[in-house]
C-alpha cells in the first residue's frame, strides 16, 4: 500500500470516529434534556392532580344548578366514608349494594332537572350553529348567502338578525318583494331593529 492512499485512510478513520464523537454527545445531551423535561411533567401533573376529571358538560352545568352547601356537605361526607385501597379490613366489611343504592338515589334526584339541563343544552348547539350559518351567509355570494340564511332561520326563527341579513341579500338580486316580507317579519321580532327599518 503507498503512502498517500495510507493517509487518506487513515484521514477517512479520524473522520469517522470525529462522527461517531459528535452523534453520541447529541444523543447524551438529547437524553439529559428529555429527563429534565419528564421531571418537569411529573411535577406539573402532580399540581394538575387536584383538580377533578371533567367528564361531559351536562353534569357540569347541574352541578353548577345545586346548592353550594349541599355540594360541600356531600364532599366532606364522601372523603369520611373513603375507604383507603390497602386497607382490607375496612374493604371485607363495605356493603356494595347500599353504596350502589345510594349512587342511584343520588341520580334519581339528579334526573328531575336534566331534561331541563338537555334542552338548554339543545337550544345552545342550535344556537350555535345558526350563528355559524349566518356567518357563512355573510362570507358568500347573494345566491349561496340566502340560502346560510334560511338554514339559520330554521335553526332559530326567533333572530330578527337572521331575517334582516337575508333581506338585504334578497335587495341585491332585485327580489323586492320577499326582501320586504323579511323586513316585515325581523320588525314583527325587534319593532327597533334599525337594519330592518332602513331595507
Amino acid at each position: 500500500m503507498d503512502e498517500r492512499r495510507f493517509l487518506e485512510m487513515r484521514k477517512q478513520i479520524d473522520e469517522n470516529n470525529e462522527d461517531v464523537r459528535d452523534f453520541l454527545d447529541n444523543m447524551d445531551q438529547w437524553r439529559l434534556d428529555m429527563e429534565r423535561k419528564n421531571a418537569q411533567l411529573r411535577s406539573e401533573t402532580k399540581k394538575q392532580d387536584d383538580l377533578p376529571h371533567i367528564r361531559n358538560v351536562l353534569h357540569k352545568k347541574k352541578k353548577k344548578r345545586s346548592n353550594p352547601t349541599t355540594v360541600s356537605t356531600e364532599l366532606k361526607a364522601t372523603n369520611s366514608c373513603r375507604i383507603k385501597s390497602d386497607d382490607y379490613k375496612s374493604w371485607d366489611s363495605f356493603d356494595v349494594d347500599k353504596a350502589l343504592d345510594a349512587i342511584d338515589e343520588r341520580e334519581e334526584k339528579g334526573a328531575s332537572g336534566e331534561s331541563e339541563t338537555d334542552e338548554e343544552w339543545e337550544d345552545e348547539r342550535r344556537i350555535k350553529l345558526a350563528d355559524m350559518e349566518k356567518e357563512q351567509g355573510n362570507e358568500s355570494k347573494y345566491e349561496e348567502a340566502i340560502e346560510h340564511y334560511t338554514s339559520a332561520i330554521r335553526l332559530s326563527p326567533e333572530n330578527p338578525l337572521f331575517y334582516s341579513n337575508r333581506a338585504l341579500a334578497l335587495c341585491k338580486l332585485e327580489r323586492f318583494a320577499s326582501a320586504e316580507a323579511d323586513c316585515s317579519t325581523a320588525l314583527k321580532i325587534d319593532p327597533n331593529l334599525v337594519k330592518a327599518l332602513y331595507r
